[in-house]
C-alpha cells in the first residue's frame, strides 16, 4: 500500500513538472516571425463581415501559434483557421475563448511555405472585435470582407515559429536573392499574367470617378464596372499604375457579386491607371478597358491675420461666407458712420450760422 502511494506521488510530480516545463520549452524555442502593432484606427465587429482576415509572409517552416489582439467576447469562443492562398487549402486552426483586450492564440500549430502568402481568417458569432491598424505591415493586407483586400489596413496579429537549423553555407554557395511576386499570383504588387483566358470574359465600361475628401486631406478613386458574363468566375484582379510607372500591379483583388472598388493608397496630383481581369483560380481574362484619372488637389487657403486657414475650395467653406457677412457688416458700419459724421457737421454749421 506505502509502495502504491508512492508511485502516486511520483506520477503526480512527474505530470507537474511536465505541465510547467513544455511551455517554458514551446516558449524558448518560438520566435517572433511576423507581426503588425501599427497606430489603431477601430476595432472592427467580426461577426458583421462575411469574412475577416489578414494576409502576412512567413520566414519560418514550422508555425508554433497565431496570435491576435481581440476583445469584447464576454468569455465566448472565438475560431481561427490558416489558408495558404496560392492553393485555398486550410493547414491549421484553432480557437480560444476571448475576454476583455489582450493577444489571444487563435491558431495552432502547423507546417509553412516560407515566402507564400497565408490569410488568417478569424470567426465568431458573438460581439468580438480585432483591433484594426494603419498599414504597418508590407507583406500582407486586412480583408473586410471576401474578396475586398484594404491595401492600406492591417490587423493587429503576430506568428510565432521554429527557425529550421540549416547547415553551414559552403564558401562556393550562391547567395540567395529576393524575387518579385510571380505576375498572375494574386499576390498584391504582383503583374498581370503573362498568358491569358480568352474563355474568362473581363469586366467591361470600367470608370474611375474622383471621390475624394478634400476638407480631411483623403484622396480616393473609386472604381465601377459592368460584370464579366463568365458566370463561374472567382473574382476580379484591379491592376494599376502611376504616373511614371511602366507596368501594372495588383492592388486589390475583388468578389465577383462586387461591382465597384474604393482605392484609398492614392495621392493628390498624380495620375492614375486602373484595368481589371476576371480571375478564374489561376487564370485570367484579357485586360478590360482602361480608366485613366488625375486627383486634382484643389486647394486654395484663405489666411485672415495668420489665425483662419480653410482647406478646399474656399467658396464652399461657411467660414467664407461668415468673413464675408462679417466684412460687410463692418464696411456699412463705416460708411453709416461717415454719412452720420456729415449729417453731424452740416447741424452745427446751420446752428453756428443760423439764417438771418
Amino acid at each position: 500500500m506505502k509502495k502504491f502511494k508512492f508511485l502516486k506521488t511520483v506520477l503526480g510530480l512527474a505530470v507537474a513538472v511536465s505541465l510547467i516545463l513544455t511551455p517554458i520549452g514551446v516558449a524558448l524555442a518560438s520566435q517572433l516571425d511576423q507581426s503588425n502593432e501599427s497606430s489603431s484606427i477601430s476595432n472592427i465587429n467580426v461577426a458583421s463581415y462575411d469574412e475577416v482576415a489578414q494576409t502576412f509572409i512567413p520566414t519560418m517552416a514550422q508555425l508554433d501559434r497565431i496570435d491576435v489582439y481581440v476583445g469584447n467576447g464576454g468569455g465566448s469562443w472565438l475560431s481561427g483557421k490558416l489558408i495558404r492562398v496560392s492553393t485555398g487549402v486550410t493547414v491549421a486552426t484553432g480557437g480560444t475563448r476571448v475576454g476583455d483586450w489582450d493577444w489571444e492564440p487563435v491558431i495552432n500549430t502547423g507546417t509553412l511555405v516560407p515566402g507564400e502568402t497565408y490569410k488568417i481568417v478569424v470567426e465568431t458569432e458573438y460581439a468580438h472585435q480585432w483591433k484594426l491598424g494603419t498599414n504597418g505591415y508590407a507583406n500582407g493586407v486586412a480583408y473586410l470582407g471576401a474578396g475586398s483586400p484594404q491595401a492600406d489596413r492591417d490587423f493587429w496579429f503576430r506568428t510565432y515559429g521554429t527557425p529550421a537549423s540549416s547547415p553551414t553555407p559552403s564558401p562556393s554557395a550562391t547567395p540567395t536573392t529576393t524575387t518579385s511576386p510571380t505576375p498572375g499570383s494574386g499576390i498584391v504588387g504582383s503583374a498581370p499574367s503573362k498568358t491569358t483566358d480568352s474563355s474568362i470574359k473581363p469586366a467591361t465600361n470600367l470608370k474611375a470617378e474622383d471621390v475624394s475628401d478634400r476638407n480631411k486631406n483623403e484622396p480616393k478613386i473609386k472604381l465601377i464596372w459592368e460584370a464579366s458574363t463568365t458566370k463561374d468566375i472567382d473574382g476580379y484582379r484591379v491592376y494599376a499604375k502611376k504616373e511614371g510607372e511602366a507596368d501594372f500591379a495588383l492592388t486589390a483583388e475583388i468578389n465577383k457579386e462586387t461591382k465597384e472598388y474604393t482605392d484609398t493608397k492614392v495621392e493628390f496630383d498624380k495620375k492614375y491607371t486602373y484595368m481589371m481581369r476576371a480571375n478564374k483560380g489561376t487564370k485570367e481574362s484579357e485586360n478590360s478597358n482602361e480608366a485613366v484619372i488625375t486627383l486634382k488637389k484643389e486647394t486654395r487657403e484663405l489666411k485672415v491675420f495668420g489665425y483662419l486657414s480653410l482647406g478646399g475650395p474656399f467658396w464652399k467653406q461657411w467660414e467664407f461666407w461668415t468673413l464675408v457677412a462679417l466684412g460687410a457688416a463692418i464696411i456699412g458700419m463705416i460708411i453709416w458712420y461717415l454719412i452720420d459724421k456729415k449729417k453731424r457737421r452740416t447741424l452745427d454749421s446751420q446752428t453756428l450760422n443760423p439764417k438771418s
